[in-house]
């Protein structure tokens, strides 16, 4: 037992000596608050363990009132509405005042370090209980609001028409005046073209075309007959007395043509032998040999294989011989170094041959015989499609013979 106490009395004397300090940190002089308005008061603490706070407001070292007492040892902060005394009227508005932060029924206390002042609220009550406020400010008087009234015009949807190469806008009016005039359409690939003059109600839509119906062609990377591409434009609205509106800018990705359209599509070109077939990639070239087994002719001296092209649909609908007639594809052979026609431009295969429905995604191979001279030097087959020779789509591979074939 004796053992215990002294253990117990070592613990409370090691305890006491322990120094207990309080630092007021906030307001510490030189800050201007306003009254009425929350502020935390702030210390810092050491050595207490046990306890709580009084803070009590000073002005030229005289005790006005307390703030608050009964503040836990544990806490750091206090909020104050700034002015606000437990025991006391509020303190008035002015400067000189400082704070006391003492541990109740222990020595540890801190004041401000310098005073601070307490300015005048918003709102401060006058003599007798009146309220003094802001005087009345006189407003000018205002003229009438009025709205103004002018078109405004939005691109709502973009299309292109496959078959026509031109692009069509549908466009809004969401302002409140009516819009007449025309739009200028400006693309990088082209240097524009302009609608038809337009009349479009506030609320109400219409369709703007080029009214150039000529061809509209990307110069761009993918090219027009890839089955994938992004199209930019800026269309400027221009009213009848030639005012420049707000233009729009639009941007339309096209991962599928909105009607049937034949296109070669990106496969090589397809030499068929008597015993199997070789792909060609475009632009690159095929040596002929007696492993080919190509049809020969000794007399004659001529190799005679097949040529395959595929072509593909990448529109919405099922293509027919019907769709496939606005295009037309064409081939030819030309020899080199004698720059002359082996084979002159003709067509592949006429628009009748395609007897089924191609559907959209799908594809189909045309092949058709071809008939070389065995000579010496390189053959250029080329292959077109489009409208008309030579505008279009363009492959182009090249052939030679072996020379153990030429001697």
């Amino acid at each position: 037992m004796k053992k215990a106490s002294l253990l117990s009395f070592l613990v409370l004397a090691g305890t006491l000596l322990v120094a207990q300090n309080v630092t007021l940190t906030s307001p510490n002089g030189g800050e201007s608050w306003r009254k009425g308005t929350h502020h935390n008061i702030t210390w810092m603490s050491s050595g207490i363990i046990a306890g709580t706070y009084q803070i009590t407001l000073w002005r030229g070292g005289t005790s006005l009132g307390v703030v608050a007492s009964g503040v836990p040892y544990t806490q750091n902060a206090f909020e104050w509405i700034v002015g606000k005394l437990v025991n006391a009227a509020d303190a008035a508005a002015g400067p000189g005042y400082t704070i006391k932060l003492r541990l109740q029924g222990e020595t540890p206390n801190d004041f401000s370090n310098n005073t601070f002042t307490i300015a005048p609220a918003f709102q401060q009550a006058g003599p007798a209980g009146s309220i003094e406020t802001l005087p009345d400010i006189t407003r000018a008087e205002q003229p009438p609001f009025q709205v103004l009234k002018s078109p405004k015009l939005e691109v709502q949807q973009l299309i292109y028409d496959y078959r026509n190469k031109r692009f069509q806008a549908r466009v809004r009016n969401v302002g409140n005046a009516p819009f007449v005039g025309y739009f200028r359409w400006e693309w990088a690939t082209c240097c524009g073209g302009r609608s038809a003059n337009k009349d479009i109600p506030p609320d109400q839509s219409d369709w703007l075309e080029n009214s150039w119906g000529g061809w509209f062609s990307f110069d761009c990377d993918p090219p027009i007959y890839a089955c994938d591409m992004e199209a930019h434009f800026s269309i400027y609205p221009i009213t009848q007395e030639g005012t420049n509106l707000a233009s729009s800018q639009i941007s339309k990705h096209l991962p599928r043509y909105e009607h049937c359209q034949f296109l070669m599509g990106e496969e090589p070109i397809l030499l068929r032998f008597l015993h199997g077939s070789v792909s060609v990639n475009r632009n690159q070239g095929h040596t002929l040999n007696l492993s080919d087994t190509f049809d020969y002719d000794p007399v004659n001296r001529t190799a005679t294989f097949d040529v395959g092209i595929g072509i593909h649909n990448c529109g919405g609908d099922a293509g027919t011989s019907d769709h496939f007639s606005g295009l037309s594809l064409y081939w030819s052979v030309r020899h080199w170094p004698s720059n002359t026609y082996t084979l002159q431009p003709q067509r592949f295969i006429s628009p009748g041959r395609i007897t089924s429905p191609i559907q959209p995604g799908q594809g189909m191979l045309i092949e058709r015989p071809l008939t070389l001279p065995i000579r010496s030097g390189r053959y250029e087959l080329r292959v077109h499609m489009g409208s008309a020779w030579p505008q279009g789509q363009v492959c182009s591979i090249y052939l030679t013979f072996a020379e153990n074939l030429v001697d």
